[in-house]
């Protein structure tokens, strides 16, 4: 507005901007001038005729004599001094000589406290002129006052003090009084339920943090022209680091409806119920804020963030004012509070360290107020049972509760742990892909969660991503909602996200009792500081009671059972040590986050050990578990750990889900091994049919034993998966030929509890049964396969080194060494290993062309939608109708102060008629209900406003069309209380 009016913000502001005066705009004060209070000299003292004032008001002194002069008292005839001066002792604050009009005076550093003055009873005044003002005119003026006091030093100390405060006010009114806004307050609305409270958090479009966007300047900020080693030419690049950003939200329980946002730190009267930020690193923020009296910056913790992501709905089930019993007590009220808060740290303050004192003070900022203005207050919700609403309720669905999720096309998890539900798994091992896998609820590659129960709808629905702004990069894309079409309108538009994918938004279909939350990831080993993408790793037993798998820990040091190389050892500094963690220099995991997947136990195959082959031939270690071959581990030290996928490898005895697999030879010396087999290549051996018999045995199985090869392949009890595309992947595992003792020679996965033996406690590993998952590959030569019988790997590693290489550096994703635990037998029960890890939503192909392979999901609300209008719940309404508290005791929880006197009668329907009769048959009080709200108020008062007496009561509920409900209440009335008053 102030460019569309010449620069004036705004009319009659006074400033004098756009009217055509030469510098009138900066007119401000014209003169600063003292008097005492008792003269002390010719001319001055208190004025006491208008032309006393005026002459004040010039800078002359009261008798009409010159103008105040710089130096000394400020008049000339007891100074001496000849300069004339508009505004007196400056001290060192008009280096420019402003008051001077540019003219050089003496002494520069001009001050009562310099000029050792006589003490006397000061006056001052300040004025701005002169001016015109013409008949019926209106002039603004504008006149600022600044105070401040010292709380220790000599007399000039508060002079300093003085001066910071005006530089203070300087700021404001050049920036037009206006201060650095935190972003608004969001906007709260519940949903009340049986003893809980759901809260939702939204911003409105009026809200300067619309769609999470606040972004704020603040002028105040001073940026050096280098910072942190970084150069900044100009104000521009400057005004970068000037703004504050959204980072979060913190949601406050009140102790009643009075509480104010001032009050938030205090325990007695706020309490923190949830607290949600950005998943950013940013953490703990602590303001420092200048303390006069200590003279320090004393530091306040604003908050501390969980870095979790954002969400915009919270379910509340206690009391955090109670004592004892802390759930939430129906139709009670109770209060919240909700801010916002952003962030700025343009460069990290520490008072400790000396480089760091010009950082940021105030790094946290929050909400001064609502959108639209309006001051930030609590909001109330009273929980209930929502049974007697709307003819008769039943929810079918609770807050959390989630659908089970179909993938469509596409592929990725978003950081979620996938899990398939069982006849998803099994229509995978029988066709090895399936284009429309169903997971578990929960743990599906989207986050559909029901957030209002009682706004449920049923139907299917899809989500559709949509790439258009970075062509084949989904970090961008964004999302739609397509709900059921059988829904009316406008129940049944597609619902856009408000948020790319970049960012993870819990965002509320509030119409549909549903939000969803999708973030993008990326692949894992990429960000080593935060957790290399690694969601976790477990087994998962048919019976939970027999824990039969078991494997070969990891262990650290120069040793051959140091096999997971995660981290950052380096034995020796010799860069070329076999035992060093992968890489040197560029460590693939140097924060160990891969290192204890299932007790150490399993983890990437690009980070296991492996051997290197010595100039004679020798090799430094005798049990790795990656393929060396000629190339000394390059296939496990070039493989890269974004090729990980989320896998499920399952152990059964059930031969009909059992992967035709290679069987390779993990005997390192091929001396030793049978058929002189090389480290980590096929076995040297007759392949085998499921009961392990070869060509050789009686009731062998060809169909089994021939397939793919008849060397070098056996079968592998059960099979992997991938979780993320719904396909079944080839496996492999290993065998030492020199351990027959421990099943290392019969072409079966089937190893021992035996890990040492021998005097020098030799590594048995259980018959070292390695087992080694291959994902498919799209790129490279040649493509490797999903679940095949492992006939293209076979031939692979049939052919040449080069191919062997490239067959484990491309492929292999996981590798373990899993054994037989102590006293137990194999298979006692299905096993399933799970590792999951970060994928990225990205393009995948399956037989639907809808989306042409980008994301698209599906879900059924059938069976969780809410249910209205319920005759059934209705005539159990009548057994919940209640009156409390019974008996009553001169005083309830209800009541909000010493005059008030309340009961509340509960769990109403819609339409009844409530009677209130006294033990003698007298009817007390009426009242005709036709409101949704489910309780009513009763102020122990008859119809005539008349207290009723203590006694025993009837209360008489009558429901059109379903029934009558007669309770009985005793209560003792306590007499009024006017202390206070």
């Amino acid at each position: 507005s102030a460019i569309a009016n010449n620069g004036i913000p705004y009319p009659g502001l006074g400033i004098g901007y756009g009217d055509g005066i030469i510098d009138n705009e900066r007119y401000g004060m014209k003169k600063f001038v003292y008097y005492n209070g008792s003269a002390a000299f010719n001319g001055d003292g208190p004025p006491s005729s208008a032309l006393d004032h005026y002459n004040y008001l010039r800078g002359r002194w009261k008798n009409g004599g010159a103008q105040m002069v710089w130096g000394g008292n400020g008049n000339s005839s007891s100074s001496g001094g000849t300069v004339l001066a508009d505004l007196i002792f400056p001290g060192n604050s008009d280096p420019l000589f402003w008051s001077t009009k540019g003219v050089n005076a003496s002494p520069s550093n001009w001050s009562e406290f310099n000029e050792g003055n006589p003490v006397g009873d000061r006056r001052f005044l300040q004025s701005a002129g002169p001016f015109t003002l013409e008949p019926g005119a209106v002039n603004d003026l504008t006149v600022g006052v600044v105070w401040a006091r010292a709380i220790s030093g000599d007399n000039w100390a508060s002079v300093e003090k003085l001066k910071v405060a005006d530089d203070k006010a300087q700021a404001l009114f050049d920036n037009c009084f206006k201060i650095t806004e935190g972003p608004d307050a969001p906007a709260i609305t519940f949903q009340e339920l049986d003893k809980e409270i759901i809260l939702y958090l939204t911003n409105p479009k009026v809200s300067n943090n619309f769609n999470e966007s606040y972004n704020q300047k603040n002028p105040f900020i001073a940026i050096p022209d280098t910072l942190d080693g970084v150069y900044y030419p100009n104000d521009a690049a400057k005004d970068t680091l000037k703004f504050y950003k959204f980072q979060g939200y913190q949601i406050y329980q009140v102790k009643n409806g009075l509480v104010t946002v001032s009050e938030l730190g205090n325990p007695n009267l706020s309490r923190l119920a949830a607290q949600v930020d950005l998943e950013d690193g940013v953490t703990t923020l602590i303001n420092h804020l200048y303390s006069e009296e200590y003279e320090v910056n004393v530091p306040f913790l604003m908050v501390e963030g969980e870095d979790k992501g954002i969400k915009h709905s919270f379910r509340f089930q206690n009391d955090l004012f109670a004592t004892g019993d802390i759930r939430l007590v129906n139709h009670k009220t109770y209060y919240y509070m909700a801010i916002a808060y952003g962030f700025n740290e343009y460069k990290h303050f520490d008072p400790n360290d000396p480089l760091k004192l010009d950082g940021q003070r105030l790094p946290y900022i929050g909400s001064r107020k609502l959108a639209g203005g309006q001051g930030i207050r609590s909001f109330s919700a009273i929980p209930h049972n929502p049974a007697p609403e709307n003819g008769g309720t039943i929810a079918n669905s609770s807050y959390g509760d989630m659908p089970q999720i179909t993938r469509l096309e596409g592929q990725g998890n978003g950081g979620n742990d996938l899990e398939l539900t069982a006849e998803s798994e099994t229509s995978i091992v029988a066709g090895n892909f399936m284009d429309y896998p169903v997971y578990k609820s929960g743990k599906g590659p989207i986050q559909v969660k029901v957030i209002d129960p009682l706004r449920v709808l049923e139907g299917e629905y899809k989500v559709q991503f949509k790439d258009t702004i970075t062509g084949g990069s989904l970090g961008d894309a964004f999302w739609t909602l397509i709900p059921p079409a059988s829904l009316p309108f406008p129940l049944n538009q597609p619902i856009d996200a408000d948020q790319l994918i970049n960012v993870e938004n819990e965002q509320l279909i509030l119409d549909h009792g549903l939000s969803i939350t999708i973030k993008q990831v990326i692949n894992p080993g990429i960000n080593k500081e935060a957790g290399s993408g690694l969601i976790g790793s477990s087994i998962e037993y048919g019976d939970s009671t027999l824990t039969w798998l078991g494997g070969y820990q990891d262990i650290e040091g120069e040793k051959d059972g140091n096999w997971i190389r995660s981290g950052e050892a380096d034995f020796n500094g010799a860069a070329t040590s076999v035992f060093n963690d992968i890489l040197p220099g560029n460590y693939k995991d140097p924060e160990q986050d891969f290192e204890n997947l299932i007790n150490g136990t399993w983890a990437p195959y690009g980070l296991v050990s492996y051997y290197v082959l010595a100039s004679n031939g020798a090799t430094t270690m005798q049990d790795a578990v990656g393929h060396s071959g000629q190339f000394s581990g390059a296939s496990v030290k070039t493989a890269k750990l974004e090729n990980l996928a989320s896998v499920d490898i399952v152990f059964t005895s059930n031969k009909s889900q059992w992967s035709r697999a290679m069987v390779l030879e993990s005997r390192n010396d091929a001396v030793l091994a049978e058929g002189g087999a090389g480290h980590i290549e096929l076995r040297n051996a007759p392949s085998v049919d499921k009961n392990g018999r070869t060509a050789a045995d009686g009731g062998y199985n060809s169909s089994e034993g021939d397939l793919v090869s008849t060397t070098g392949m056996g079968w592998f009890p059960g099979y992997a998966i991938n979780v993320e595309t719904g396909e079944r992947l080839n496996i492999a595992f290993a065998e030492d030929s020199w351990l027959a003792g421990e099943n290392g020679k019969d072409m079966m996965w089937n190893p021992t509890d035996k890990e040492v033996a021998g005097v020098n406690d030799e590594l048995m590993m259980g018959g070292k049964h390695y087992v080694y998952v291959f994902n498919k590959t799209t790129t490279g030569s040649p493509i490797y396969p999903i679940y095949d019988n492992s006939a293209i790997a076979h031939g692979i590693m049939s052919g040449s080194n080069i191919g062997k290489m490239k067959l484990f550096r491309d492929a292999c994703i996981w590798a373990g060494i899993p054994m037989l635990n102590e006293g137990r037998s194999l298979f006692e029960t299905t096993a399933k290993v799970k590792l999951r890890v970060d994928k990225p939503y990205e393009n995948f192909t399956t037989a639907s062309t809808v989306n042409a392979g980008l994301p698209y999901y599906g879900f059924d609300m059938t069976g969780m939608e809410v249910d209205t209008g319920n005759t059934s719940a209705m005539d159990s309404v009548l057994a919940l109708i209640n009156v409390v508290p019974n008996p009553y005791y001169a005083y309830s929880e209800y009541e909000t102060g010493q005059l008030d006197n309340r009961i509340k009668i509960t769990n109403l329907p819609e339409e009844c008629t409530i009677s209130i009769y006294n033990i003698g048959g007298t009817l007390m009080r009426r009242f005709q209900k036709a409101d949704p709200k489910t309780s009513l108020d009763w102020d122990l008062k008859n119809h005539v406003d008349v207290p009723v007496a203590s006694g025993v009561y009837l209360i008489h509920v009558m429901v059109p069309n379903i029934g009558e409900r007669t309770l009985k209440w005793y209560g003792v009335m306590k007499p009024t209380d006017l202390n206070g008053f």
